[in-house]
């Protein structure tokens, strides 16, 4: 866990990004926010095949494991990927209860539900 986060919000923010590699969409996440590019459809959300689903994990958090200098850079944010892995919890975060803002029908569809 992170010095300073509640676990419970720790935790939606791991199933987030598990959601968003996913859906394999260009988004962003923070503690409380899923940030989705204007033209994800929320279908895409929705449809989410979270099994195998390993999240980014970033070039800084790498560089603070202990083991960083042991492991290849590929491998190592591997191996974080997959212990940030949460299939469950993204599964829960993609059929949760929603709340959109800004919200746009996706072209074409009108898929804003």
């Amino acid at each position: 866990m992170s010095a300073g986060l509640d676990p419970a919000v720790e935790y939606h923010v791991v199933n987030s990004e598990t959601l968003i590699a996913a859906m394999g969409a260009e988004a962003s996440s923070d503690n409380y926010v899923v940030r989705l590019e204007p033209d994800t459809a929320l279908s895409k959300v929705r449809g989410a095949t979270v099994a195998g689903a390993i999240p980014h994990v970033s070039p800084q958090a790498v560089d603070g494991l202990k083991f960083s200098a042991a492991l290849p850079q590929d491998l190592a944010a591997a191996t974080l990927g997959e212990r940030n892995q949460d299939e469950v919890g993204a599964a829960a975060v993609a059929t949760a209860v929603l709340i959109v803002t800004n919200a746009q029908p996706h072209p074409g569809t009108g898929d804003n539900k």
